[in-house]
């Protein structure tokens, strides 16, 4: 093979590996990465704060073309973002509160957060109001699983707030109440402490033992309605 003809050929070659690299180019999947897809938000999940506070959200749904969520007012200031993990990408923050109540509403992030019914063991089926005495409400927080108690009324101090017999604990705000139905009736606020000069704590450490002061919660229909007075109209999603 002469000195032309062999330019000849590497030529011919250079093209045609320039060729097959374009048209893997155009045949060959892209490596780059799609966005995951909204995070489903809605009662029992779990939420932090930047300041270490560890809530739930009691409910999420639409308000004003807006997704939002509903937990305890304790659990965050005005402004305060929350992530679904210590630390993680923020899903959205607190924007308002509902007098007179320990409520408050946070607005998600629609790029990275949408509502749903309920975190996967959580799901909620429907809305009622709490049972009065003798019935029974459950919840479920990853501190101390799923458990029940009897209800025994309204706070004596505070309408709409309703005494039951479930364990709380630091970390179970917000928590979802329901009842034997599955039924949303209640947000778990906390629970009652005993007077100062009681001799031993009575704060629910083994919720298998009913010794123990009884929790507080926040009648959900109560927070429907105080919300509806302020002009909200908010849908929680079915």
């Amino acid at each position: 093979m002469d000195g032309h003809t062999a330019t000849w050929v590497r030529s011919c070659l250079i093209a045609l590996a320039s060729c097959a690299i374009a048209l893997l180019g155009v045949v060959m999947p892209s490596t780059a990465r799609a966005d995951p897809p909204p995070a489903e938000v809605g009662a029992g999940t779990i939420y932090y704060t930047a300041r270490g506070i560890t809530c739930y959200v009691t409910s999420a749904g639409h308000t004003d073309g807006k997704a939002v969520a509903l937990t305890a007012g304790h659990c965050g200031n005005i402004g305060d973002q929350i992530a679904l993990t210590p630390g993680g990408t923020p899903i959205g923050r607190f924007v308002a509160r509902v007098p007179p109540y320990d409520v408050a509403v946070i607005v998600l992030d629609e790029s990275v957060a949408r509502p749903s019914a309920g975190a996967a063991g959580s799901e909620v089926h429907g809305i009622a109001a709490p049972p009065t005495f003798p019935g029974v409400v459950c919840k479920s927080s990853r501190l101390v699983g799923r458990e029940c108690g009897v209800v025994w009324g309204n706070l004596a101090d505070a309408p709409g707030e309703v005494a039951n017999q479930t364990c709380s604990v630091s970390g179970d705000s917000g928590a979802p109440v329901v009842d034997l139905q599955g039924r949303l009736v209640a947000m778990n606020n906390g629970h009652l402490v005993a007077p100062e000069t009681f001799p031993i704590d009575l704060g629910c450490t083994n919720p298998a033992s009913p010794v123990h002061v009884p929790a507080y919660a926040t009648s959900i229909t109560e927070v429907f309605a105080a919300m509806h007075k302020a002009g909200v109209d908010y849908r929680p999603v079915p």
